[in-house]
């Protein structure tokens, strides 16, 4: 996806409401019929059925004897197969499997497989040079292959850039020096699209201003790309109403005499795949003066004044983890997760966060304060004391102490304390019907009825 068409594929207008309208994602479906043909509707996403690998299956059969059997199928593709028996098992693909059971009756099994959806789906595979979620052509990704004259990075799903707007900026040595040389090619305008490699970029004893409009990409987000501010205020400062600059793949971390990780003035700016690393009484994100952010498969930790602060109506955070942020007295914050200080506009949403083991001062909620009315969807807040204000309301969401209706206050089964993702018997799996998200926190498709919070289990 290009520049332009790649912010339109974030999800800009879905409301803080119970039951989200639908996300502007091309190629999505519900039926075959959907899909233009040789396509087939694969996980609600259009497709190509791969003619042979591996692939989710379903299989329905009769068993011989008396109780109940297990089988194992094997075949080829995507889709339905016909076997005999009863229970779970792995099958690859599409065709016939066989199955032993003892007993007579009717069963049923199911059986998963590791497998691409197809080219269009987003999700990179081994065989895709990129994925940008859709197949239109000459789009900078065309046909999961990266057209002439551009570059494809972060993939979930790829964005696409022309080689024309892209500057790899390079610097020898120490941080410093690499620092320097981003606020320079940052102010100078001489591309649209900065791409950095894994390595600590530190704007020494001052903070990366950004002004203009600006793609700031990690070219490897597998590895650490570590954006250092060290001015007073916040590592990074993104400033004027004309500015849109988005991160993605980096961390940005408070160093030195800084405390903030990004503070967004009256701007525009979006967080992909981003960490927000505070320092000392510091906060994750500050919004403020009507500035418009955009939030997604974002983690923010550690960040003793809170995790975010939106002091402005427009945002959109999903996908998000906001854990062990703030702090309780003496000298506790005023905020511990998530801070909404203004009533946000239609077109804001909360969905999909994981907010968890934050902290604040006594009298404050630990988790979301909201000091304005607000909804969000598909959540799991948990934690000490008062989790939430009372002006804070919740849609399918695990809220602890905030039952009733369609959210639960249920123990959601973490894997570990500092790993967020949900074993297979929590509460929280297959818990938001009314969710329509694309993909989660790690970019894995979510399909069916999803999972609260920022990561759908396997």
């Amino acid at each position: 996806m290009t520049v332009a068409s790649a912010r339109l594929l974030l999800p800009l207008t879905l409301a803080l409401l119970p039951a989200c309208p639908p996300t502007a994602v091309a190629y999505r479906c519900t039926v075959d019929e959907d899909c233009a043909s040789p396509q087939v509707c694969i996980a609600n996403v259009c497709g190509d059925a791969a003619p042979s690998g591996e692939g989710e299956g379903e299989g329905e059969g009769e068993g011989e004897g008396e109780g109940e059997g297990e089988g194992e199928g094997e075949g080829e593709g995507e889709g339905e197969g016909e076997g005999e028996g009863e229970g779970e098992g792995e099958g690859e693909g599409e065709g016939e499997g066989e199955g032993e059971g003892e007993g007579e009756g009717e069963g049923e099994g199911e059986g998963e497989g590791e497998g691409d959806l197809g080219c269009g789906d987003g999700v990179l595979s081994a065989l895709e040079a990129c994925d940008d979620g859709n197949q239109v052509g000459g789009d900078g990704c065309s046909s999961c292959a990266v057209d002439t004259d551009y570059e494809c990075y972060w993939h979930r799903p790829s964005w696409c850039f022309p080689v024309a707007d892209l500057l790899h900026v390079n610097a020898g040595g120490s941080d410093d020096a690499r620092g320097a040389a981003l606020q320079s090619a940052v102010s100078s305008g001489a591309a649209s699209v900065l791409v950095l490699s894994p390595e600590r970029w530190k704007v020494n004893n001052s903070t990366l201003t950004v002004d203009r409009d600006v793609t700031i990409v990690a070219q490897d987000p597998s590895a650490p790309t570590t954006i250092i501010g060290e001015a007073s205020g916040a590592a990074v400062d993104v400033i004027d109403s004309d500015t849109d600059a988005v991160f993605i793949g980096v961390t940005v971390q408070a160093g030195a005499s800084a405390t903030h990780a990004v503070e967004v003035d009256a701007a525009s700016a979006t967080f992909l795949g981003c960490r927000l690393v505070a320092r000392g009484n510091g906060k994750g994100l500050v919004a403020k003066n009507n500035a418009d952010i955009r939030v997604d498969a974002c983690y923010v930790n550690d960040a003793s004044g809170g995790g975010i602060e939106l002091d402005t109506a427009s945002f959109g955070i999903s996908n998000t983890v906001i854990v062990s942020c703030g702090k309780g007295d003496p000298g506790g914050s005023e905020f511990g997760g998530l801070y909404l200080k203004t009533s946000p506009d239609p077109s804001s949403y909360l969905r999909h966060l994981t907010v968890v083991s934050n902290s604040a001062t006594n009298g404050q909620p630990t988790q979301i304060r909201c000091d304005a009315a607000a909804t969000g969807a598909f959540l799991i807040v948990r934690g000490s004391g008062t989790t939430a204000s009372g002006l804070c309301s919740f849609t399918e969401s695990n809220v602890q102490g905030g039952a009733g209706g369609s959210v639960i206050d249920a123990n959601p089964q973490f894997v570990a304390v500092d790993d967020f993702h949900l074993q297979g018997g929590s509460p929280s799996i297959d818990a938001a019907p009314s969710s329509i998200e694309i993909y989660d926190y790690d970019g894995h498709l979510r399909a069916g009825v999803r999972d609260h919070g920022a990561y759908e289990a396997p």
